[in-house]
């Protein structure tokens, strides 16, 4: 045998075992990438999906609280007139994209926009009211007839008895 071979005889068991390694290490990575993913995904995820919902849940109720009683009239209308959409939800998604947009946002600013918003709307509740039309006041008689009572006849008023016996009888077979 000469070196070379003796070397790769030498050499092999070497390179079997750093592959095992090397296939372990991938086989972990795996692992700790799938964690890392479910960490993200369902744990802090979650926990942000949650914190969320409710921040929104807060700002619906403090803006049901400052603005709710000026919407209350315009709820239905606005809910017909969206498809169902709720006023105070809209408002709220609409003011946190302000928020994006402009940099101070405040409330004088936020009380601006829904007074805008709430002028917006009444006036195409006007308008559309110009649209509407006023129900036709028909006047119509009405005859009512009575007819004289007619006499219940003998077998009538037996054959009422023998119904009433059964139904208090219940399951008695005649």
């Amino acid at each position: 045998m000469n070196d070379m071979e003796q070397d790769k005889e030498q050499l092999e068991p070497l390179i079997a075992i750093m592959e095992s390694i090397l296939n372990q290490v991938q086989i972990l990575t795996e692992r700790v990438d799938n964690n890392e993913k479910l960490l993200m995904d369902d744990v802090i995820g979650g926990i942000t999906r949650t914190y969320q919902h409710q921040e929104k849940q807060y700002g619906l109720n403090d803006l049901s609280q400052k603005y709710g009683s000026k919407l209350d009239p315009y709820k239905d209308f606005y809910s017909e007139l969206t498809g169902g959409n709720d006023a105070i939800a809209d408002l709220y998604e609409d003011i946190q994209e302000m928020k994006n947009k402009v940099e101070e946002w405040d409330d004088t600013k936020e009380g601006e926009f829904v007074n805008k918003a709430l002028e917006q709307l009444e006036n195409k509740l006007q308008s559309l009211s110009k649209f509407a039309k006023k129900p036709e006041v028909v006047e119509t008689e009405i005859e009512v007839k009575v007819e004289p009572e007619k006499e219940v006849s003998e077998v009538d008023t037996q054959m009422e008895k023998i119904k009433n016996m059964k139904a208090k009888a219940g399951n008695i077979k005649f």
